[in-house]
C-alpha cells in the first residue's frame, strides 16, 4: 500500500463528521493522477456500501427484537 493509499484508507476510516467531507474534498482537489482519483473514488464507494449494509442489518435486527419480545402481562 504506497502513501496515497494510506492517506485514503485513513481518512475512509474516521467517523462521519463535517471535517471528514472536508478532508474527503482536498484529497480530490490535491490529487492529479486519474488512478489515484479512480481508487478514492472506489474506497469511498466501498464505505457507503458497507455503512448501507451495517444501517440495513441494525434496523433488521432492530425490527426482529421488536417482533420477538413481547413483556408479561
Amino acid at each position: 500500500m504506497d502513501s496515497t493509499q494510506q492517506l485514503l484508507q485513513a481518512i475512509v476510516d474516521l467517523p462521519d463528521s463535517p471535517d471528514k467531507k472536508k478532508l474527503v474534498k482536498k484529497f480530490f482537489e490535491t490529487q492529479k493522477d486519474p488512478a489515484s482519483i479512480a481508487l478514492a473514488r472506489y474506497y469511498l464507494l466501498k464505505y457507503e456500501e458497507k455503512k448501507k449494509k451495517l444501517e440495513v442489518a441494525q434496523q433488521s435486527c432492530q425490527s426482529d427484537q421488536a417482533d420477538v419480545y413481547s413483556p408479561p402481562i
